[in-house]
């Protein structure tokens, strides 16, 4: 089944980057159903959580997830009585649902398991603000652009770092991550480099030396020299 649930931007990354956490321990067992992860069929209602948090309004703030869930053995709240509401994980039911006006004005459902949820979309609450706070949804995903580019950014200075100490100048070790995209095949490039770079010198000093050489050998001894003056030349 389809269902929604409204949370900050902030929340949404980290919700799909991490998965939904529940904690068990009981901090939160001020929630209606208990602990558990909270989804609605009602759209409204969750956009009501996106765009506020503890009742302030803040449009930039929120979107809403949009889930597959399965909510397995479902429990049905029938009362708004504490042990009603509350103890249907220990009878071993795997959700709670909650109709209209039975604990609020809207129905709600709570999923005691976060592996029964897949998201499959996200919907902003105002997509000008939140873009405007550096966030945009791609392919069904919230980013968060501005602290994606940061810490690129971040990565590229220290990338640049590493290979300006492997022995680069600050200019070829940019020019290499422009063209090899990563400080892997950069280093492996620069350390192809120096290499031909040292055989080629290698091979010049070996061409530098057999030519030498060769000159010594046809160059006259003194006693050549002395021969040739005795012979008159």
């Amino acid at each position: 089944m389809q269902f929604y649930h409204g949370t900050s931007l902030e929340a949404i990354v980290a919700i799909q980057e991490s998965g939904f956490r529940v904690d068990l321990s009981g901090s939160n067992a001020g929630a209606a159903l208990g602990p558990g992860v909270y989804v609605t069929t009602t759209l409204l209602k969750a956009l009501n959580y996106a765009e506020g948090t503890a009742g302030k309004p803040n449009p930039a703030a929120g979107g809403v997830l949009v889930l597959e869930v399965a909510l397995g053995r479902c429990y049905r709240v029938r009362s708004n009585s504490q042990g009603e509401r509350t103890s249907w994980a220990a009878r071993g039911y795997d959700s709670a649902w909650a109709a209209e006006g039975v604990i609020g004005i809207r129905e709600e459902h709570c999923v005691r398991d976060p592996a029964r949820i897949r998201i499959t979309n996200v919907v902003l609450g105002n997509t000008r603000a939140a873009q405007d706070s550096g966030y945009q949804v791609c392919n069904g995903r919230l980013r968060n652009v501005t602290r994606e580019k940061a810490v690129k950014e971040a990565q590229r200075k220290r990338d640049v770092g590493r290979l300006i100490e492997l022995g680069a100048e600050r200019q070829r070790a940019i020019e290499l991550l422009d063209r090899y995209g990563s400080l892997q095949a950069a280093a492996n490039a620069l350390h192809s480099l120096e290499s031909a770079s040292s055989q080629s010198e290698a091979v010049c000093d070996a061409h530098c030396v057999r030519s030498v050489h060769a000159l010594e050998g046809h160059l006259p001894t003194g006693r050549t020299i002395r021969s040739s003056l005795n012979a008159g030349y």
